[in-house]
């Protein structure tokens, strides 16, 4: 192959649709309504993709009177593509990608921003090819987005141009527009590499705040969590960079001592970590993300009296007033005055907090955020103030959230997840007891970080709006939108038809169907793609934990990266300090946070004596190492199912215990893949 094409934006963004729809035929009319161009731009784009996919292990098939049907054949290939367009989206250096308007401002605020550049106004018509007028005109494009954030490009003593305005709105406005999808151009999934030093992740970093918040008892939202992750990274960026980071203007040293402590916490944590030293106006930076946006929990007892009857009263009146009802909850008043709370002082510091979800609140429950406005306008608090869109979405969060509770009734065990467990969840929640109520019971909504194998064995079902097809789950598992979407409740409904029958004969949940004959082929087969004789180890003397944990290492198939075993070793303790891998009493699963091999792989190891795991678990006696590929896991999903029956059969166990070798792995192994196909 060749040196790769680059992909524009709208080529990149249209391949990015049909991603979603494999197999699936689209007229260019849907594509053209989707993505908001016309149908005869789309067609001139699905041309040029098709020419470029011939060569990625993709083909785009045309077909008259059905439409373009996206399909991938070689999905290594294509998802080695894929990986290098979408990290050249996230940083373009080609000028092939600068076709359209908004590809030219993209690229010349990056480079301001990302790159210390000071060009000429020559420079960027010699490096655009455009000339001196459109120059101009770009530039004040660009200086229009810059402007709500008091910023702008401007010309310095010796006629170069530059970025002019105070650092902390530098660094809001590249949050907003190169780290959330508020413009389109969201980072997250795409972060190069090299944007974090080797071995460290925002994975690491999200622990390392969400530990220093809780061991202060400082509760912070979701979206809080994952922008001063941003925050942080960005900032190790830019000092690598060289970049000044000027005072903040606005925070006093004498407010917020709880979360200057908490920021003080955080950062000694993260220059151990990484070996890098952090300007001491850092500390200001990272307590105003918490200040602002953090309160200790409230509820009815310590709630003042009056603030506490006045939104209990404004809320009963819009619950009358409004086409659906809902209950005037401790959770929704507790939940509301928190927000107030926190509201006060970003209001009084002149703090704007940005809601990612505003553009499907608006959209999806216009009404419920103009209700909202209306009515919690009048509070004490909020008058004469200048509230945010953003800010009110969030509080409509809570009243649609409350609503859903009001139409609940649910029956099968259900397990929430969200990126850090707070609003989002909550949404998530209320929206699946509303859709689902008749068939589901939610027994708990939490983060990711807080999943451990205690929680999981008392449901039925885990329905996330995180991909976790990364990790090792022993119960069924559905991917949802956190607005739940009419394709994620009928994928949840099928599930639910899977786990009906066992619940409604009172079988317990250990208790395995008989595999069926028709999927043996396909159970085989993926079977193949994932074990293998050279990773499955019978260890007959006693071992320890960390030696055996190098020796199924060892028999990964390697990524190139220098001291593998290492950085997998690294990530085994990352994912582990999240919640526990020991399943029953003689099972573990250690897996990474982010995967480090090509393939997805797994490796095995039989025990004839326990090993100690952990303080909890000192009788495991047998261990699956999971490694997903960095590209692609389409059946991962069925493998940890199928591993999930062996922690809950002690039966299928003995099984191979009596005989322990990989012929008979094999047909126990291929026989529970058979079940959950």
């Amino acid at each position: 192959m060749g040196k790769q094409k680059v992909l524009n934006n709208r080529e990149y963004n249209i391949l990015s649709y049909l991603k979603k729809f494999p197999n699936t035929y689209l007229t260019s009319q849907q594509l053209a309504n989707a993505l908001h161009l016309s149908d005869k731009t789309i067609r001139k784009y699905l041309k040029s993709l098709t020419r470029v996919l011939a060569e990625e292990g993709a083909v785009i098939e045309a077909t008259p009177g059905y439409g373009y049907q996206f399909r991938i054949d070689d999905e290594k290939l294509f998802y080695q593509f894929w990986k290098m367009a979408s990290q050249q989206q996230a940083f373009p250096r080609d000028v092939v990608q600068v076709e359209e308007a908004r590809d030219r401002q993209f690229f010349i605020l990056h480079r301001f921003f990302f790159d210390q550049w000071r060009p000429h106004i020559r420079d960027i018509e010699d490096e655009l090819y455009l000339s001196i007028t459109s120059v101009k005109n770009v530039l004040n494009e660009c200086r229009e987005l810059l402007k709500p954030y008091q910023l702008t490009i401007d010309y310095g003593a010796d006629h170069y141009l530059y970025i002019k305005g105070d650092e902390l709105d530098q660094r809001h406005f590249m949050m907003d527009y190169f780290f959330t999808p508020k413009y389109g151009n969201a980072l997250n999934p795409y972060i190069d590499p090299s944007f974090l030093p080797e071995g460290v992740s925002f994975e690491s970093l999200t622990i390392v705040v969400l530990d220093e918040c809780r061991e202060a008892q400082l509760l912070v939202s979701d979206f809080v969590i994952q922008n001063l992750v941003l925050h942080l990274a960005l900032t190790i960026k830019r000092i690598q960079l060289g970049y000044p980071l000027l005072s903040p203007t606005n925070i006093k040293k004498e407010d917020a001592k709880l979360e200057r402590t908490v920021a003080e916490a955080i950062l000694k944590r993260i220059q151990k970590m990484m070996a890098i030293t952090f300007p001491e106006e850092e500390v200001q930076y990272v307590a105003i993300h918490l200040s602002g946006k953090s309160h200790p929990r409230l509820n009815q007892k310590n709630a003042d009296g009056q603030k506490y009857k006045s939104l209990v009263d404004l809320l009963e009146e819009m619950s009358a007033a409004s086409e659906q009802a809902f209950e005037v909850d401790p959770i929704l008043v507790e939940g509301l005055l928190t927000h107030l709370e926190t509201l006060k002082v970003r209001l009084s510091n002149d703090i704007q907090l940005d809601n990612p979800l505003i553009g499907e609140i608006t959209q999806e429950h216009g009404q419920v955020l103009e209700e909202c406005r209306h009515y919690l306008s009048s509070l004490k608090e909020l008058r004469g103030q200048n509230v945010t869109d953003d800010e009110w979405g969030y509080m409509a969060l809570h009243i649609l959230a409350a609503r859903e509770r009001y139409k609940a009734r649910r029956k099968i065990r259900v397990l929430v997840v969200c990126a850090t467990g707070y609003g989002s969840a909550q949404m998530l929640k209320s929206r699946l007891e509303n859709s689902l109520g008749q068939s589901i019971l939610i027994v708990d909504v939490m983060s990711y970080y807080q999943l451990n194998a205690e929680q999981l064995g008392h449901i039925d079902l885990l329905i996330s709006a995180i991909d976790l097809s990364h990790i090792w789950l022993p119960v069924p598992y559905v991917f949802v939108n956190v607005f739940l979407s009419d394709k994620d409740i009928r994928n949840i409904q099928e599930k639910i038809k899977e786990i009906r029958p066992n619940l409604e004969k009172g079988e317990d949940k250990s208790k395995l169907n008989l595999p069926r004959e028709e999927n043996k082929g396909q159970a085989e087969e993926i079977f193949q793609q994932h074990f293998d004789p050279s990773r499955f180890l019978i260890i007959e003397a006693n071992r320890e934990k960390e030696s055996l944990l190098d020796d199924l290492i060892k028999t990964l198939n390697k990524s190139p990266m220098e001291d593998f075993v290492g950085k997998m070793k690294d990530q085994l303790k990352l994912r582990e300090s999240m919640g526990g891998v020991v399943f029953g009493e003689e099972v573990a699963v250690p897996h990474p946070t982010t995967a480090l091999t090509e393939e997805a792989q797994v490796a095995v190891a039989i025990l004839k004596h326990p090993i100690v795991w952990n303080d909890q678990h000192k009788g495991v006696r047998m261990v699956f190492l999971i490694s997903p590929s960095s590209y692609s896991n389409p059946h991962l999903i069925q493998v940890s199912q199928a591993i999930g029956q062996w922690t809950n059969d002690k039966a299928l166990r003995q099984a191979l215990m009596k005989e322990p070798c990989f012929k008979r792995f094999k047909a126990l192994m291929v026989e529970s893949l058979q079940r959950v196909l």
